[in-house]
Order: C-alpha cells, then structure tokens, then sequence
C-alpha cells in the first residue's frame, strides 16, 4: 500500500523551525512527506533531516504556459517584491516544477502558510486544479495555538464564509475561564515583534541559491533590507505610556504590508485613524492609537506621526491589553486585536474582512477551544499528535457535536 504524500512549502526560516516540529509526527503517522521550497538556506537546514526536497528552480522554455491565477492580488506583487510580469514569470516556473513532480509523486495534500503570495497563490491553484487537498496555516496570536483551514487564511478562509459552523460546539465554561488564565498570565507583546529586528543570516545562502538558480520570489535588494533591519534595531522609536484618565477609543494599527490590509480590507492605517477620528469627534472622546510592534515602515510610521500633528490624538506605547481595558470602545480593521477586545467584553467596531466579523460571545469561545488547534509557532516543543491527525483529516475542522 503506498504512503500518503503530503508536501509542505516553507517559504522563510521561521517556516521551517516550525514546519520541522511536524516531521516526527507525520512520520509515525506513516506519511511520505516532501518539502517545496525556493530558499537555498532551507534546502541546507532540511538535509539534516529528509532528501525529499523540491527545490523550486527557474525553468527554461515556460513562455506560452498559461497560469490561472490573478497576479494582481499577490502580496509579493502589492508589496514591491517583483512586478506583476516577474509575479506571472515565477508562477510559470513553479507550474511546470510542479506538474513534473505531480507526474511522479502521487500528492494528496498541500501545506502552505498563509496562502497570499506569488508562489503561494500557485501552489493553492495547483492544488485546486488536480484535487489536491489544502490547507493554510497562521499564527493565532491567542496562546500556543495555531489557525489551520481548509480555503486560506483570514477573509479568505472557509471559516470566514462560514462562522455558523461554530454554532454547534457546546461550550465547557469551565475549560474556556481555564485558558483565559493562561492567556491572561502569559500575555506579552507578539513574538513575531521581536522576529522583526532580527537579522536573517540566512540571505546570505539565498543570495547563492539564487545564482544556482533558486527562483527569487523577493528581489528587492538585499543589502537595503539588512540595513533596514540594522537601523531598525538601533533606531527603534519606543512610545511613552499613556495617561489614559480620559474616555478613549482605542485603535490598534496594523503592519503597513501585511496581507490583511492589502488584500483584506479596503482601508489603510491611515484610512483607519481618519475613521476613528470622526467618531470620535462625533463621541466627544480622545483617540488613542498604537503602532504595531512589529511594524518596521519608517515612511509609514513617519506618516501617522505627521497626522497625529496635524489632528487631536494620542499615539500610546502601553500594552495592547491595557489600552483595551479601559477603553469606552476598539475600532479595528480586520486586526486580531479585535478578537482580544471582544474576549474582554468590549464592543468592537469593524472595518475590514476579518473572519471574526459575525461572532458571537459563543462564537469566539467555539473558535479558540475547538478551531484553533494547539501548537507553539516559536518555542521548541513538538506539535502535538491530535494537531498534525486533525490537520490531515478531511473533517478537521469538525467537533463531534459538529458531526
């Protein structure tokens, strides 16, 4: 009997410290595992453990292929990464790398996390157009848990379009006020913040992927990027606390690039700070505003300051649980944040296309006790073996009620 082939693309080193942490699991559970990657530093860390590697390379002779995929929306293509010709250059080669694979690798299922991006959108394209099951990965940002669906992530997940499949989850109180706890004690600004600053050694071995031919799916220019991450480190602007003795609103800003405002919603940071601003005016109360931790745009920081100089509002550095609390209201675009607000009972206002927008208090427990599914994305513990079975079946997302 032949295994079943599951194949995961791991597109940056983060992804493949976390990716690794499922390799045991998958393989007690009798699976043939591959690795798709374009990154010549995973090739290198991966060989250690597995040669099942599929190194995405540039192909020769791929002009007249034709990819049914809208470029457009990649957020490799919205962020600068390439153009929108290199976007449908790169999704060619990937294409025909991966129909020569299909043709020799019986593949039931793809992994891929998040799902925005040029390459990302091909393989979820692929996938769809030979039956090949899928499923996207994110962080939670709500404890040790990990956001696993079936359709993508965020407004695109299956869950968005379909939040009443949580309406049939009976809820243990007692075991929700038990990870409130947890969740409460061990709240701290977001890992990935801290990730931000880092300064990624591995581009350096990227750098000779790419002159072996590795497919370069980020061609800004190298030097630049590290110097920004430099900067950043040694130049980060660290916000005083706010007094927050007055009636506020709270609007917690997202990273300038991230997918859930390029592609989730139809305003922007400062869009959001505007909106804010005339109801808050409306409201005769203060606008409070923080910068996202994790956020490394110095134009786009440079713009919120110079706004918040031309209009009334305060730009705060404490904790986002703090500014929540004793906020009157949050306003969110589509930022996890808004899910916090509502576990702490605030009422949130909505902007963007976030997969929460139609919950309910039931909702919300359903989502974090039985969708979400246990898992560190940063520390070193291994995902666990329920996680990786509900991940692979074809109802994972169901509960025994649900069924």
């Amino acid at each position: 009997m032949k295994k079943k082939v599951v194949l995961i693309y791991i597109d940056v080193y983060d992804r493949f410290l976390f990716f690794s942490k499922c390799l045991d699991v998958l393989d007690k559970l009798g699976l043939e595992v591959w690795i798709a990657t374009a990154r010549y530093s995973i090739v290198r860390a991966l060989r250690h453990q597995t040669d099942n590697i599929l190194i995405l390379t540039r192909m020769s002779d791929t002009a007249d292929v034709v990819i049914p995929v809208e470029y457009a929306n990649s957020l490799s293509v919205l962020n600068d990464y390439h153009n929108l010709q290199e976007a449908e250059s790169i999704g060619r080669d990937v294409w025909i790398k991966l129909e020569m694979f299909f043709q020799n690798v019986p593949l039931q299922m793809l992994w891929i996390w998040n799902g925005a991006t040029t390459i990302a959108m091909t393989l979820g394209t692929f996938a769809r157009a030979h039956g090949i099951a899928t499923r996207y990965f994110e962080i939670s940002n709500l404890g040790e848990r990990i956001f696993v669906d079936k359709e993508g992530t965020s407004g695109a997940s299956y869950l968005a379009a379909h939040p009443e499949i949580l309406d049939h989850v009976s809820i243990d109180e007692k075991e929700y006020d038990a990870w409130l706890n947890i969740f409460h004690s061990r709240y701290t600004v977001p890992k990935q913040a801290a990730n931000r600053s880092k300064i990624p050694w591995q581009v350096v071995i990227d750098l000779v992927g790419y002159a072996k031919g590795c497919i370069r799916e980020d061609r800004r220019n190298t030097w630049k990027l590290l110097w920004g991450k430099v900067r950043n480190k040694l130049f980060t602007q660290h916000w005083p606390d706010a007094a927050l003795t007055q009636p506020y609103v709270f609007l917690p800003l997202q990273v300038a690039g991230d997918a859930q405002l390029k592609l989730f919603s139809a305003y922007s940071n400062m869009d959001m700070i505007r909106e804010a601003l005339t109801i808050c005016k409306n409201a005769h109360l203060r606008l409070v505003v923080k910068i996202h931790p994790a956020e490394s745009d110095r134009v786009a920081i440079d713009a919120v300051k110079a706004l918040q100089r031309a209009e009334d509002f305060v730009i705060a550095g404490n904790s986002t649980l703090e500014l929540i609390r004793h906020s009157s209201f949050v306003i969110v675009n589509n930022s996890t944040v808004g899910l916090e607000a509502m576990i702490e009972g605030k009422r949130v206002k909505v902007y963007g296309n976030a997969l929460y927008r139609h919950f309910t208090q039931a909702r919300l427990k359903a989502y974090i006790l039985h969708y979400l599914l246990p898992g560190d994305y940063f520390g070193d513990t291994p995902i666990p073996a329920d996680t990786v079975k509900k991940i692979l079946s074809d109802s994972w997302w169901e509960t025994e009620e649900s069924k």
